[in-house]
């Protein structure tokens, strides 16, 4: 049976909350992700990883954070250089990593200044490794002159993964509406990291989410331009892709999608154009079909093992 619910009684179940940590952004407050919005994969955490102060190395990237399958294997590539000369160049591995990663290199005899250095890291995680967020590094110790310097790593070990996700923007992916996408997926880059980092065990619930930041970014650009009309397009194509959320996880859709929009509406300027894409839309009515398998557009989750 088909329901028309209005747009106002809508984001009352899918928006209100949101709005509420959007509201808590604007006025200096809030900003945490929700409790419910933990991930249930195991993590393992290099305590010591913290790059020494004032280290004469300098990494690219700057930290490195990769996703693979379980059984699968792939060679990451970085490089570092020196602002000083170094001898007697050691390299190896946090404990963390050393049972799925190998790294090309472990010695060097002699560096000199300004040289880049590349190396490549095989990842290669057992076919029956855990889904899970693995946090490491790659260490350099020189002993001429004695310095030490650590190259962050995160591996997620997840069904269907394969690949380099984009480096935390940090402050500079807070600065405009739109935020930074480096990979033009269409999909800001903190939230595909947060997707990735938040639910590496379950590819359904990943690409679900996907299809809702790519429908809610050009709706939440639209109606800070006060374009209604593109608005309520990406309202209702919004409003589809949750249909999904609801299919792959009925019990905690709505805790799901409220931690999602929580992400996504971490500045003052995002919370006033949710401001505005509630106004646009008040009145505004959707038919629901209550076939929210219909809303995963694009892949069947059906066939995904999780």
């Amino acid at each position: 049976m088909s329901t028309a619910i209005t747009t106002k009684r809508l984001l009352a179940v899918f928006g209100g909350a949101v709005l509420l940590a959007g509201v808590l952004v604007a006025c200096g407050g809030g900003g945490s992700t929700a409790p419910d919005a933990t991930p249930s994969a195991s993590r393992e955490v290099a305590l010591d990883a913290k790059p020494v102060s004032g280290s004469l190395v300098a990494w690219s990237p700057a930290s490195l954070t990769y996703s693979i399958a379980p059984g699968a294997s792939q060679t990451v590539a970085m490089q570092f250089t020196a602002s000083k000369g170094l001898e007697r160049v050691s390299l190896s591995l946090s404990p963390t990593l050393s049972n799925l990663a190998q790294l090309s290199t472990t010695s060097i005899k002699e560096i000199d200044k300004g040289k880049v250095v590349k190396l490549t890291l095989r990842l290669a995680p057992n076919a029956t490794a855990p889904l899970s967020v693995i946090q490491g590094y790659v260490q350099l110790a020189a002993k001429e002159p004695a310095v030490t310097s650590q190259l962050p790593i995160t591996v997620i070990v997840a069904t269907g993964a394969i690949g380099t996700l984009p480096t935390d923007p940090g402050e500079a992916g807070k600065a405009t509406l739109a935020g930074i996408d480096s990979d033009n997926d269409g999909v800001r880059d903190d939230i595909e990291r947060y997707i990735w980092l938040t639910y590496p065990q379950s590819e359904k619930v990943r690409r679900s989410l996907f299809a809702v930041a790519r429908e809610f970014q050009p709706a939440l650009l639209s109606a800070a331009t006060g374009d209604a009309t593109s608005t309520a397009r990406g309202y209702l194509a919004t409003a589809n892709a949750i249909d999904c959320v609801w299919y792959v996880r009925t019990n905690d859709a709505v805790d799901i999608r409220r931690a999602l929009f929580a992400q996504y509406l971490n500045t003052k300027v995002r919370s006033l154009a949710y401001a505005s894409y509630t106004q646009i839309l008040s009145g505004q009515s959707r038919t629901v079909s209550g076939n929210f398998k219909q809303g995963c557009s694009g892949f069947d989750p059906d066939s995904l093992p999780n």
